[in-house]
């Protein structure tokens, strides 16, 4: 487990949020998540319609979510 300071751990949720949007525009699908101050992409297959929703929720959830 990483040792971060909450700075440490602010500048790493905002990088992993860049990465995410660049790759909401990306041909391929790519899945951004931090896991104890880690950063991993993950090329994720095609998504079905559940998928979609999914996504679509996930931004109703953030956009409500406090930073």
């Amino acid at each position: 487990m990483a040792d971060l300071t909450p700075e440490q751990m602010r500048r790493t949720h905002d990088f992993a949020e860049q990465l995410a949007e660049l790759a909401e525009h990306q041909e391929d699908h790519w899945k951004v998540q931090t896991t104890d101050g880690q950063i991993f992409l993950t090329m994720m297959s095609p998504t079905a319609p559940h998928g979609l929703i999914v996504v679509r929720l996930r931004r109703q959830i953030e956009a409500q979510t406090p930073r």
